[in-house]
C-alpha cells in the first residue's frame, strides 16, 4: 500500500494578501482569497482579533501517486482590531476572489489626544 507524502509546508498558511484603508470613519479590508467559494470562507471575532479562514475539503486522487502537492486547501489569518467591537459592527462581501470587510473606526476623540502620564 502506497502512502501519500505530504510535502505541503504551508498547510496552515497566513499568506492572505490584505490591503487595509481608513476612509470616512471606517476601515476597509480587502483580503485576496482566490480559488475559494463563498461557502468555504469564514470570518469570526474572538476577543480583540478578527479571524479569517478559507478551507476546501481534501480531494481524493484516484489515479497516480502524489509526489509533491503545492496547493494548500487551508489558509488562515488573524487581524488585531481592538476592543469594543461585536459581530454586528462588521459587514463582509465576497466577490471574484476578494473578501471585503468594512468596520467602523472606534477611536474616540479622547483616545486621539495625547495624554501625559505623571511620573512620580
Amino acid at each position: 500500500m502506497k502512502r501519500e507524502r505530504n510535502l505541503d509546508l504551508f498547510h496552515e498558511s497566513s499568506t492572505m494578501k490584505t490591503d487595509i484603508v481608513e476612509k470616512d470613519g471606517n476601515y476597509i479590508m480587502k483580503v485576496e482569497i482566490p480559488g475559494f467559494e463563498k461557502a468555504e470562507i469564514h470570518a469570526e471575532l474572538v476577543n480583540d482579533y478578527l479571524y479569517v479562514r478559507a478551507e476546501k475539503p481534501d480531494t481524493e486522487h484516484k489515479k497516480g501517486t502524489i509526489i509533491q502537492r503545492e496547493r494548500s486547501n487551508r489558509y488562515s489569518r488573524r487581524y488585531y482590531v481592538g476592543d469594543g467591537y461585536n459581530e454586528n459592527d462588521f459587514k463582509a462581501h465576497f466577490e471574484n476572489g476578494i473578501l471585503t470587510i468594512v468596520f467602523p473606526d472606534k477611536k474616540t476623540e479622547d483616545q486621539e489626544k495625547p495624554r501625559e502620564i505623571k511620573i512620580d
